[in-house]
């Protein structure tokens, strides 16, 4: 038996491994898209709508993908999911072959991929605690973290280099062998799962289905309190991701953007891979308000120091955050919902937490070019945008910091009511007493 146990914990992390190459795949071909179109036009609007058709999926998802990931098993909403994305980008690929390559039609392959991640992604997380148990379970959830950052890491750092030798065509074609690579995977060499599908009786729908998966998430209140605040806090972080690439890119050359935001995805495998190798860094998730906090002032620092190695820095202690962050709230999803809400749970999460990236980009895109812009006629697109990134991160630290000392006080005055009434309980007399 724990021969059989191994074998398959050894196939479940070569499927990880296996994510790696898929997510740097994806990774390169949207961080690519988004530097062409921003090197066509110049404008954090259009920018702006590479990264809203990368988000707007996780919202949909909320609707769709919990449903599907409970009545279905792991092997169809996963395998099947990387069979559509491949044929997506072959596509994509032939549409770039024959000059069609529209804005229009790029956001579209954007989307369309990412609605299928998103989906992937909630399969997964419902996936990993059915096989695997206790410090394996930390080990590959540290693993995904590490995975993700690695992605994120090589595409900032190989997309600029890609799309000036072999265009966009060959990076679309390796996005789709990745996909199938994975396809192949999950079907023939990754243990299938034994979960009992859910039923939902006569007349369920998916919104009765995700109604149904809300109130669970609302009955979990320390649960429910955590996706509220990184509905706030994706709110800020979805105008700084949409912010920094331009800043970037207006700052430095595009060679040294790509280098300097690799440097966020260096953090982030840093982080992953010590919550891998180091269970107890788990307890993390007790501080996730507080690393929050620590994403905004380092988001300062970066506005205020624009020298490179100092960026370089700011930008790798970011991404360990985040990372730590992303992980420490997982781990806090997968230890508090029960199996059978697992899918609905995890796909209402995410929708919650990322509704406000999309909405907080398009409306950074609007103000920056047409509102912000015109306090700051007199300086450069360089200093302009570096001044609304500061005004942004400035605001969300003063929010976050109000946010925990309202906590430290509410705590504080729980202990001195505790203190207080303690002597007036009923005092229990032991046997022998009198």
């Amino acid at each position: 038996m724990a021969d059989l146990k191994n074998k398959s914990e050894s196939r479940i992390f070569l499927f990880l491994f296996i994510q790696l190459l898929s997510l740097v795949g994806s990774n390169i071909s949207h961080v690519a898209i988004g530097f062409w179109i921003y090197n066509k036009t110049h404008s954090v609007t259009d920018f702006s709508l590479v990264l809203f058709f990368s988000f707007l999926p996780n919202i949909l998802s909320s609707f769709l993908s919990g449903p599907i990931v409970d009545r279905f098993h792991f092997n169809k909403t996963f395998g099947i999911g990387d069979i559509i994305s491949a044929a997506i980008m072959l596509l994509t690929t032939a549409v770039v072959m024959i000059n069609a390559q529209t804005f229009l039609y790029l956001y579209a392959t954007i989307f369309a991929v990412s609605a299928v991640s998103a989906l992937q992604w909630v399969s997964l997380n419902a996936y990993l605690p059915e096989v695997l148990k206790d410090e394996s379970l930390a080990r590959a959830t540290g693993w995904l973290s590490t995975a993700t950052s690695m992605a994120g890491l090589l595409a900032a750092a190989l997309a600029s280099l890609l799309i000036s030798t072999i265009g966009l065509k060959y990076i679309f074609i390796f996005d789709a062998a990745t996909f199938l690579i994975s396809a192949y995977v999950v079907f023939y060499l990754l243990p299938k799962d034994k979960k009992e599908t859910a039923t939902f009786g006569e007349g369920a729908t998916f919104i009765s289905d995700f109604k149904a998966g809300f109130n669970y998430l609302k009955s979990k209140k320390d649960v429910f309190t955590l996706v509220m605040m990184f509905i706030v806090f994706n709110f800020f972080a979805g105008i700084n991701t949409n912010l920094m690439t331009p800043m970037f890119l207006e700052r430095y050359s595009v060679k040294y953007a790509g280098y300097l935001l690799g440097f966020l995805g260096f953090g982030s495998i840093i982080a992953g891979l010590a919550q891998t190798g180091i269970t107890r860094l788990a307890k993390l998730r007790h501080y996730i308000p507080l690393l929050m906090l620590f994403i905004f002032i380092e988001n300062i620092l970066i506005g205020y120091f624009p020298a490179p190695f100092l960026t370089a820095l700011f930008m790798f202690t970011l991404g360990a955050n985040i990372t730590l962050v992303g992980t420490s709230t997982t781990l806090v999803l997968q230890e508090n919902v029960k199996s059978e809400y697992r899918g609905r749970v995890f796909a209402t999460a995410r929708g919650l937490c990322w509704i406000a990236i999309p909405l907080a980009q398009i409306i950074c895109g609007i103000v920056t070019d047409n509102i912000f812009k015109r306090f700051f006629t007199e300086l450069s697109k360089n200093a302009y945008l570096g001044n609304t990134f500061l005004i942004v991160n400035y605001a969300s630290t003063l929010l976050f910091l109000g946010y925990l000392f309202r906590e430290k006080i509410g705590n504080l005055k729980t202990h001195v009511l505790l203190t207080t009434t303690a002597p007036l309980l009923p005092i229990k007399n032991k046997p022998g007493d009198t």
